[in-house]
């Protein structure tokens, strides 16, 4: 197992946000796949300037980093399969722009899809989740893949009559 320098860690995220026990990481090891690799360490950032540091010192220390939003993944994305820090994004959970003229949001990749939606309602908009998932869905999940930072552009929608228009989250 490699290690990580938890007293840098600490320097950044402060104490109350990492874990290193091996039955707090145990959870932090899969999604809902059947896949499964432990961690060396969990942090969960408070902001963008947090992820900063951290991707700086991993990238000179060479550590993995697996972002992770509510571990509902269905394909193993989030699972540390070879090792490193997961960087476990709830905590960045703030909405902050909903700009209707242009019909997007930005927000936190730790904003759930049901939170949003809330705050879109009164505007008679809608950002359309997994129905399936939608009250554990993160923003996060969704940009896994072209993960390319601490804050995500998304398209709404507008509601019209008894139906909704459909589409895809803007990148």
């Amino acid at each position: 197992m490699n290690t990580v320098d938890v007293s840098k860690l600490r320097e950044i995220f402060g104490e109350e946000n990492i874990k290193t026990d091996p039955s707090d990481l145990y959870a932090f090891g899969s999604d809902s796949s059947v896949h499964h690799a432990m961690p060396w360490a969990v942090v969960r950032p408070d902001s963008t300037e947090q992820v900063q540091k951290l991707m700086t010192y991993a990238n000179e220390a060479l550590i993995p980093v697996i972002p992770r939003g509510g571990g509902s993944g269905m394909c193993g994305q989030t699972v540390p399969v070879k090792g490193g820090i997961v960087l476990d994004m709830k905590h960045m959970n703030r909405i902050l722009e909903i700009n209707l003229p242009d019909v997007y949001c930005r927000v936190e990749p730790g904003v759930v899809d049901d939170d949003l939606n809330l705050a879109l309602k009164p505007h008679g908009m809608f950002y359309p989740p997994p129905r399936f998932l939608a009250h554990r869905h993160h923003r996060r999940g969704d940009s896994q893949q072209r993960f390319g930072g601490p804050v995500r552009e998304i398209r709404c929608h507008k509601r019209r009559g008894f139906g909704h228009e459909s589409g895809a989250a803007h990148r």
